[in-house]
């Protein structure tokens, strides 16, 4: 009988590539994930790893195996959920993983709100970027990732992995305090801005929606830290693309020069992020999981009609 917990070494090493980054993830050493694959070898009587350079790749039955896991996982997932619905209360651990801004805005209202109704339901929150909360979730270590999706970027596509929708974020591009709204684009290019790191959907979103205004941004400052980039703005510093999900309950404008674009009635560009959470399909029948995605969805629906 192959070991559930070694077929999960497994799958994470598909992820990561290396043992030292299962390790990391796993919270054990290099040298005990070498043995508990080694051993998992044995049980399935094939080879199942393989040397690539510096990194260990899994041979193709390493890979039908993987899939094979996940099978058993979510089967074992789906067990456990039906086995707490027959259960007069509900409760459960949730395990929640999200960006910055919506543990600013949400995360406490969302706790607050699970224990007033459900208090053997118990929430932790890790704070993370959207790429590595979706790892954390087809990893197991995480039940719920709070992930954003910005337009004409291609979506993250896991047949394990199911979307709820919660809001429409606006973005507006903000100028530096003082600025004329009407800039032309000789002058934007010239604006220092600030952006989400190299390599996010954030910033590959924002180059894009400079690049199609005709012009490429001169970034002085990336960072994950969105409250840093309102600071940079209002302080005069850097041009930057600021989420309402950043402004306090019941307020609606920055209060700052906003970019006129081109081309529309308005002169203002309609501009957006989708927010999801994204969780296991093996785990949506969970009560516990239910509880919490059905507040959270309460939470920011009311919040988007604000």
């Amino acid at each position: 009988m192959l070991d559930v917990t070694r077929l999960l070494l497994l799958r994470e090493l598909e992820v990561r590539g290396t043992l030292a980054g299962v390790a990391r993830v796993r919270g054990i050493s290099t040298s005990a994930v070498s043995q508990q694959l080694r051993k998992l070898e044995t049980e399935a009587g094939s080879r199942l790893l393989e040397q690539r350079g510096r990194s260990l790749a899994l041979t193709p039955a390493g890979q039908r195996l993987v899939r094979r896991a996940d099978e058993v996982l979510g089967i074992l997932e789906f067990a456990e959920s039906e086995l707490d619905t027959g259960r007069e209360r509900v409760h459960g651990l949730v395990r929640v993983a999200g960006f910055a801004t919506f543990a600013r805005r949400h995360l406490s209202t969302l706790i607050l709100a699970v224990g007033r109704e459900h208090p053997d339901v118990e929430m932790i929150f890790h704070q993370m970027e959207p790429d590595e909360a979706l790892a954390e979730v087809a990893g197991r270590r995480s039940d719920v990732a709070i992930v954003d999706q910005f337009p004409h970027i291609p979506e993250r596509v896991d047949r394990n992995l199911k979307r709820t929708f919660l809001q429409r974020d606006d973005v507006i591009a903000c100028l530096p305090a003082g600025t004329d709204p009407g800039i032309g684009v000789e002058k934007l290019s010239r604006l220092h801005w600030v952006v989400e790191p190299q390599g996010t959907e954030a910033n590959a979103w924002v180059k894009r929606v400079c690049r199609k205004l005709g012009f490429e941004p001169r970034v002085v400052c990336e960072s994950s830290d969105l409250t840093v980039h309102e600071a940079m703005v209002r302080a005069g510093a850097a041009a930057g693309f600021l989420p309402q999900m950043l402004l306090p309950d019941g307020q609606t404008d920055f209060g700052l020069p906003r970019l006129r674009m081109p081309g529309r009635p308005d002169g203002e560009e309609s501009m957006w992020r989708d927010v999801h959470a994204v969780t296991r399909r093996s785990a949506v029948t969970s009560p516990a999981m239910r509880v919490v995605l059905e507040t959270l969805t309460k939470i920011m629906s009311a919040q988007s009609r604000v």
